[in-house]
């Protein structure tokens, strides 16, 4: 029988609230559909690199598309061996209940915690992907460059967030007000509206993980299978998500 994955994804460096999704995911999908999962369920926008820093035997590797530029793909690039995230599975470096690795994407580094949490039989005699629990909104990736940048803003917009040393603006910085008209605008946010880094929707992510399912038709890396989008598995479907707040479209 086929065997999934519970993994829990944490957005590293943001705190009350902290973000993290818990994705259930087939042990023999590949790390590049991970990816799109992981991109789909924290709302970012699926069009930046990335890569997964894994470990073998103390070694260092980083699992990435590869690059037609053999420099990307080198060790003084990444300081480790690249491995093709298309042909690697994700259940060949996540085989423990407490096993991690790390992703990363962007050109301005978001940094997230994979832990497996368990693994399970598939019920439904398919691989499949879903959304299970969720906490946290992410940063808008075109406002917002990094986690300390995100502290800052939160800050601006009256959020109080703790500050750590890598925090450039003094705690006495007046907040710039053509700057948060800025993030405004790229949030998309009302004058009205405030910053609530609560905020999301389980609905939206699921569609968006179903239309990418339904249309890019993944499967598994060492079988034809087809991977399907689990309903049954939402929260909101089965009607136990217990904060309606964030479940406003």
């Amino acid at each position: 029988m086929a065997k999934n994955l519970i993994i829990k994804v944490t957005l590293q460096n943001v705190e009350k609230p902290s973000v993290w999704r818990k994705i259930l995911f087939p042990a023999d999908g590949s790390f590049e559909q991970l990816n799109h999962a992981i991109q789909y369920c924290m709302e970012w926008d699926d069009i930046q690199t990335y890569n997964f820093e894994v470990y073998n035997d103390g070694k260092e590797s980083h699992i990435s598309l590869l690059s037609d530029d053999p420099e990307y793909n080198s060790d003084y690039f990444w300081h480790g061996e690249t491995l093709d995230a298309e042909k690697i599975a994700v259940g060949e470096y996540l085989k423990e209940a407490g096993d991690t690795i790390r992703y990363i994407f962007g050109d301005d580094d978001w940094y997230h915690t994979i832990e497996l949490e368990s693994i399970i039989d598939n019920d439904y005699h398919s691989p499949e992907i879903a959304c299970i629990d969720a906490e946290g909104a992410c940063p808008s990736p075109l406002a917002v460059t990094n986690a300390n940048d995100y502290r800052r803003i939160k800050r601006m917009f009256g959020i109080p967030c703790e500050r750590t040393i890598f925090d450039i603006d003094s705690k006495d910085e007046e907040p710039d007000q053509e700057y948060i008209a800025t993030q405004r605008r790229l949030m998309e946010l009302r004058p009205e509206d405030k910053l609530d880094p609560t905020r999301f929707s389980m609905r939206e992510i699921s569609k968006r993980l179903e239309i990418w399912i339904t249309t890019s038709k993944p499967k598994l890396l060492h079988s034809d299978e087809e991977i399907a989008f689990n309903i049954h598995s939402c929260p909101w479907w089965r009607g136990i998500w217990s904060n309606p707040i964030t479940d406003k479209d």
